[in-house]
């Protein structure tokens, strides 16, 4: 279990350290050039830890390295960037994501619904 909480905890970090950089990027605030060139180079999945889906790093040591880069680039961008905006841009990209994905889910359903049976359902 506790391996899993690490996995969705390194997820979210590197959901948020996407964010930053993208926010940092199109700010361009001053002091993230190079934040945000080794934000980019760190989300790209280094090859100490895998190089493919079959292939992965057994050293725990690997991971704890890169856990700790991660923190530590996406602590300065916030920093950089500011932190309450930062969440705000993290709010709103989720906002647009979520809309996004109800409108897909919802004309998905329409085109089933409308070509079941060769009728057209309206629910």
């Amino acid at each position: 279990m506790s391996v899993l909480r690490d996995a969705i905890e390194d997820w979210e970090v590197l959901f948020l350290l996407e964010r930053a950089t993208e926010k940092a990027a199109a700010e361009a605030a001053d002091g993230t050039a190079g934040l945000v060139r080794d934000a980019r180079e760190l989300l790209r999945v280094l090859p100490e830890i895998t190089t493919d889906l079959t292939h992965w790093s057994t050293d725990p040591e690997v991971y704890l390295a890169w856990r700790h880069r991660a923190y530590h680039l996406l602590a300065g961008l916030r920093t950089s960037i500011g932190g309450g905006k930062l969440d705000l841009y993290v709010q709103e990209w989720e906002r647009q994501r979520r809309a996004f994905l109800e409108e897909s889910f919802q004309e998905r359903v329409q085109a089933v619904l409308g070509t079941h049976n060769g009728n057209s359902i309206n629910p």
